[in-house]
C-alpha cells in the first residue's frame, strides 16, 4: 500500500480497497502532473489518486433488525429462556476487519467482539427486569459509529417466582391447613365432650369423697347437732377432743347439758346467732367425758327447714389450750423483759452511786494507817460497795446490757451465786435445792453470762 501526507499532516493509507492498482509501490513510482492530479505506479500497472475524490472516512452503521425471546436456544441451557438480538453492521472498507462492543444495559458491562462474526448476541437466561441493549462498531480505521440503542426490554417475572404464585401457594396451604384443622377440631370436639361427661361423673365422685375425707381427716372438731343440742354427727378429731371411745358413745349426749361448763356461754351462743347469722371463733370452756376443761374455739352456722326456721348447728371446734397457755407464756417473758429494763436502769443509776462511795472509801484508807480503825472502817465501806457493784452487775446481766468478760470460773461459785439471788427474788414458797459436783475443774467463761444462764432456767 502507499501512505500519503497532506499539507496538514493528515496521513492516509492506500491499498487495493481504496482501488490502487496493485499491492506494491515505491516513491520513485509516484509522479503529479500540472492539474495536481497524483500517478501512483504498482507493480499490477498505474493508479491515478484525485483529491476530488477524497472524502473523510465513516463509521459502520448498525442496523438493529428484532429482539426475541428464545426458549432453549442452546441444548447446553434446556429449558432456559434466552434473550436475541439481530442486528446488520456495515462499512464500506473491509467489514471482515469490523471491531464491535456490546451491553446489556442493567444486565452486563461492555465487551467487545474482533472479527464479527455471527450478526446476533444472545444473552443467556437473564433475570427479571428492564433492559436496553447498547451497540458501537469501529471500521478499519478504528472511528467508533455512534452508539445505537434498542427498545427496552422486559423480561418478566416467572410464574413460580410471582408474588400471586405465593398467594395462591399459601392459599391453597391456609385451605388445607383449616381442612386439617377442622377435621382434627372435629374429632377433638367429640372427645372432648365424651371426657367431660367423664369427667363431670368423676368430679361428682371426687368431690363426695373430698367432703367425706374433709370431715374424717380433719384436726378440729366438726359436729351436727339439732336445735335442742344434742349431738347428730361428729369426726374423729372430736371424737379425740372430748375423749369419747367411739362415735356410738358421742351421739347419745346433750352438747348443751353435757358439755357447756357455763350455760351462760350457750346463751350467749344463741344471741350470736340470732344477731349475725353465724359464730366465729367464739371462745367457751368446755368439759370433756372426763371432766377435762379445754378452752375451745367455736365456729358454727345454723341449718335451716323447708318453713325457715333452724332445725340444727354445723360447725368447727379447734382446742385452743395450749395456745392460750403459750399466750400466757408470752406475756410472762414479755412481763419479765420489761424487768429487765427496769433492772438494767436502775444498775446504771446504783453505780454511778457506788462509784462515790468506792472512790471516798479509797481516800479514807489513804489517809490512815493500815492499824487505825479508820483505816478498818474504810476497808469495811469499800468491801460493802464491791458487794453492791457485783449486785449491780448482775443486775445489768439480768436486763442483758453487760459486755462479756471471759476468765477461768468456778462453775459451782456461779451457781451458788445466782442461787442466792434468785432466792432474794422468788417467792419464799419456792424451796431451791443445790446439788453440786465436788472438785469440778475450772472452765473459761463469762462469769455473769453463766450467772443469767442459770437465772434463765430457774425463770
Amino acid at each position: 500500500g502507499v501512505w500519503l501526507v497532506d499539507s496538514t499532516g493528515r496521513a492516509r493509507h492506500l491499498d487495493l480497497l481504496n482501488g490502487l492498482a496493485g499491492v506494491e509501490a515505491n516513491r520513485d513510482g509516484l509522479f503529479q502532473d500540472k492539474q495536481g492530479h497524483i500517478w501512483i505506479g504498482t507493480n499490477s500497472g498505474l493508479s491515478l489518486y484525485q483529491t476530488r475524490y477524497d472524502q473523510p472516512a465513516r463509521p459502520p452503521r448498525i442496523f438493529l433488525q428484532e429482539q426475541r425471546v428464545v426458549h432453549g436456544h442452546l441444548a447446553v441451557l434446556e429449558q432456559t429462556d434466552d434473550l436475541v438480538f439481530s442486528f446488520l453492521c456495515l462499512s464500506f472498507k473491509n467489514e471482515q476487519r469490523i471491531r464491535l462492543r456490546y451491553r446489556l444495559k442493567g444486565y452486563t458491562d461492555w465487551r467487545e467482539v474482533f472479527p464479527l462474526g455471527q450478526p446476533y448476541l444472545t444473552f443467556l437466561d437473564p433475570k427479571p427486569g428492564t433492559y436496553r441493549l447498547e451497540l458501537q462498531a469501529a471500521n478499519v480505521e478504528g472511528i467508533w459509529s455512534p452508539i445505537v440503542t434498542s427498545k427496552s426490554v422486559v423480561v418478566p417475572t416467572p410464574f413460580f417466582q410471582s408474588w400471586y404464585f405465593y398467594l395462591l401457594v399459601f392459599l391453597v396451604l391456609l385451605t388445607f391447613l383449616l381442612i386439617v384443622a377442622y377435621s382434627l377440631f372435629s374429632r377433638q370436639l367429640a372427645r372432648r365432650l365424651e371426657f367431660r361427661v367423664r369427667q363431670k361423673t368423676k368430679d361428682l365422685q371426687r368431690s363426695e369423697e373430698k367432703y367425706r375425707r374433709l370431715f374424717t381427716d380433719s384436726q378440729d372438731g366438726i359436729f351436727i347437732t339439732n336445735f335442742e343440742g344434742d349431738l347428730l354427727e361428729v369426726n374423729e378429731a372430736g371424737l379425740r377432743m372430748f375423749e369419747f371411745a367411739d362415735k356410738q358413745e358421742a351421739l347419745g349426749i346433750n352438747v348443751i347439758r353435757d358439755c357447756y361448763v357455763n350455760r351462760t356461754d350457750a346463751e350467749h351462743f344463741w344471741q350470736l346467732i340470732k344477731k349475725q347469722g353465724y359464730v366465729r371463733n367464739f371462745e367457751v370452756p368446755m368439759r370433756t367425758k372426763t371432766g377435762r376443761v379445754l378452752q375451745i374455739a367455736l365456729s358454727s352456722t345454723p341449718i335451716y327447714g323447708e318453713d325457715g326456721r333452724i332445725v340444727a348447728f354445723s360447725g368447727f371446734l379447734r382446742d385452743m389450750t395450749e395456745w392460750k397457755r403459750m399466750q400466757e407464756q408470752l406475756a410472762h417473758s414479755q412481763r419479765m423483759e420489761s424487768l429487765g429494763m427496769l433492772a438494767g436502769g436502775v444498775a446504771h443509776d446504783f453505780n454511778n452511786i457506788l462509784a462515790g462511795i468506792l472512790g471516798y472509801a479509797s481516800l479514807l484508807k489513804m489517809q490512815a494507817d493500815k492499824d487505825e480503825k479508820l483505816y478498818q472502817y474504810g476497808e469495811i465501806i469499800e468491801k460493802s460497795a464491791q458487794r453492791a457493784a457485783d449486785l449491780t452487775q448482775q443486775l445489768l446481766i439480768f436486763s442483758r446490757k453487760g459486755q462479756p468478760n471471759y476468765r477461768a470460773v468456778d462453775l459451782n461459785a456461779v451457781v451458788k451465786e445466782a442461787v442466792q439471788l434468785i432466792r432474794s427474788t422468788f417467792p419464799r414458797t419456792i424451796t431451791i435445792e443445790r446439788k453440786l459436783a465436788e472438785n469440778l475443774p475450772r472452765i473459761v467463761a463469762d462469769p455473769t453470762q453463766l450467772n443469767q444462764l442459770v437465772i434463765n432456767l430457774c425463770v
